[in-house]
């Protein structure tokens, strides 16, 4: 039973972090889509990687 528990869980654990990591053009639309409103269109001027994350101005 506990074999079962530990595959489970070994499982999750590379599902998980395999699912967290996007493109950089998938990061700077999505913040393009959250910062846009009525008034006018984000634009973003710098992107930059740091630590497996994406930096975006």
């Amino acid at each position: 039973m506990s074999k079962i528990l530990l595959l489970t869980y070994i499982s999750l654990v590379f599902a998980l972090t395999g699912c967290a990591t996007i493109s950089e053009n998938k990061a700077e639309q999505l913040i393009i889509e959250e910062y846009s409103n009525q008034t006018g269109e984000a634009t973003i001027i710098s992107t930059e990687k740091v630590d497996n994350e994406y930096l975006i101005k």
